[in-house]
């Protein structure tokens, strides 16, 4: 027993150390530990750790942002969280600051804390000014922050931040005066504002503030978008094609000042493309604005099948449009063109063919306000003046409702009313030349009385009713001379006859004397 004591004495003690290193190395590993943990300072609002609350990521997309000033820096690299600087090909000054000013900030309060401020790589800031505007509680007001327009900042700090006094700030302005680099030129990796309370971290960095969720729903905010685009110049750039649809209907809207107030739609029959307003998505209840047919190449305005190239519908009309119409125009009620152009100008509606180019139509002058109408390049073949006076073949009427120059074919020509009839001429108490009279007027004037001479038609022409009347005067005058001379003729008839019979008792009397005589001699 003796002999084995010290053995197990031995083994005891081994053990024993053993437990206590590795309780003394677990004893230091916590410590480190606790250390390690305890030595991180979490982001709170009373605290600057990090950028991760900076309220101007992406600023130039997310607010106003202006900058002023000879030496201008690049926005996105000041505001985009990479810590890349800018480095102005010139530097600021006094006479010329660089001046960055950001508008339109939430007024959310600092509270607690919020920090300004800037950071850079080389070339920092020796004569700066940072300041806010103010309008917590209506005070509306510009705090500086800091302020070392005239007190050199110290050199070889590559960034700054300040505390800010408690308010909510909608605007913020950092001026440059004058920096170390080379040249006094400025170099900014970061704008910052630090604000807790009005910010989740990376807002803005991460597209938190650009991208927004609601259930299942995406949406963006501010700036453009951009597809196989990295510059994109609308709000949408989609370089490539772009396809949306219901399974029937290829569906896009636009909003106007009202929600969903235009749709353009493609149906899947592949045949037409209708543009449409309202807000069922352009298939059923809105109302067709245009369709354009794709077999055809028709469009129609408010007309959901064009018979023309372009078919005008404002309600049926009952009529179908002309196989060779390229331009219909169907109306429910009356119809109209129009021609509008300001009072100095004019309204051309032409026609033309490959030859001549423009050969005919109608212009409409409005300095003289008057219709033209015109074939065959001609200056005007008829025109319609102010009045509704109408010249053919001439562009003066002469005062008279229609002038033409040319000869005239018709059917069938008619003078309306007219009040100088020549049927006076049998009235009883008229006076009747005597043919004597007619004769002697003759002899005078070498023209019928009341009959314009050859020289007064050859210089002012005649009126055809008023011609006809004075030819029809002289008519009746000639039935009443013919009508004098039957009379006369009739008399003499009459003598003539009383005398041929006379004459021929006489020739009797005569035959019956010369029977007597020749009896007498006989004997």
């Amino acid at each position: 027993m003796e002999k084995n004591f010290p053995a197990l004495a031995m083994f005891n003690y081994n053990q024993l150390l053993q437990f206590y290193m590795k309780k003394l190395l677990f004893t230091i590993t916590m410590f480190l530990m606790n250390l390690i943990v305890f030595s991180q300072v979490v982001t709170t609002n009373t605290n600057a750790v990090g950028m991760e609350h900076n309220m101007l990521f992406n600023a130039q997309s997310r607010y106003k942002v202006e900058q002023t000033g000879d030496a201008k820096v690049n926005l996105n690299m000041i505001f985009d969280g990479k810590m890349v600087p800018s480095y102005p090909s010139l530097a600021p000054s006094k006479s010329s600051p660089t001046v960055i000013t950001i508008s339109n900030l939430p007024a959310v309060h600092t509270q607690i804390g919020g920090w300004i401020g800037w950071a850079t790589r080389y070339w920092e800031a020796r004569h700066f000014k940072i300041r806010g505007y103010n309008t917590y509680g209506g005070a509306n007001e510009w705090v500086v922050f800091a302020d070392y327009e005239n007190t050199a900042h110290p050199t070889g700090s590559r960034s700054f931040h300040i505390k800010v006094p408690g308010g909510s700030y909608t605007k913020l302005e950092f001026t440059f005066y004058e920096a170390n680099g080379t040249n006094g030129r400025l170099g900014i990796s970061e704008l910052f504002f630090l604000h807790p309370e009005a910010t989740t971290p990376y807002k803005g960095l991460l597209g938190k503030e650009v991208w927004n969720s609601n259930g299942d729903n995406i949406s963006f905010q501010n700036g453009s978008v951009g597809i196989r685009t990295n510059t994109p110049g609308a709000v949408l750039d989609v370089n490539g094609s772009l396809r949306a649809g219901d399974g029937n209907w290829g569906i896009m809207t636009v909003n106007g000042k009202d929600k969903n107030d235009w749709a353009f739609n493609a149906h899947s029959d592949g045949k037409s493309f209708h543009i449409r307003s309202q807000t069922d998505g352009g298939t059923v209840n809105s109302r067709l604005v245009m369709t354009m047919d794709r077999l055809t190449g028709n469009i129609g305005i408010n007309s959901p099948t064009p018979k023309s190239k372009l078919h005008v519908r404002n309600g049926t009309s009952g009529a179908i449009p002309h196989d060779y119409s390229d331009l219909t125009i169907e109306d429910s009620s009356h119809g109209m063109i129009s021609i509008l152009t300001p009072n100095d100008k004019k309204a051309y509606f032409g026609f033309a063919d490959p030859q001549d180019n423009y050969v005919g139509g109608m212009e409409y002058e409005h300095s003289n306000d008057r219709l033209i109408f015109r074939s065959n390049n001609h200056n005007a073949d008829m025109v319609i003046d102010k009045n509704g006076d109408v010249a053919i073949g001439t562009t003066d009427t002469q005062g008279f409702k229609l002038g033409v120059n040319g000869r005239i074919a018709a059917t069938e020509v008619k003078v309306a009313k007219y009040e100088h009839w020549a049927d006076f001429v049998f009235e009883e108490d008229y006076d009747l030349p005597t043919l004597k009279e007619v004769e002697k007027h003759i002899e005078e004037k070498g023209y019928l009385e009341n009959i314009p001479s050859a020289e007064e038609i050859k210089k002012d022409g005649f009126f055809l009713g008023e011609m006809d009347a004075k030819l029809l005067r002289k008519i009746e005058e000639l039935t009443l001379y013919t009508i004098q001379q039957e009379k006369k003729l009739t008399e003499q008839d009459e003598e003539l006859k009383k005398t041929s019979s006379n004459n021929e008792k006489l020739l009797s009397i005569i035959e019956k004397l010369e029977k007597r005589i020749e009896k007498l001699e006989s004997k």
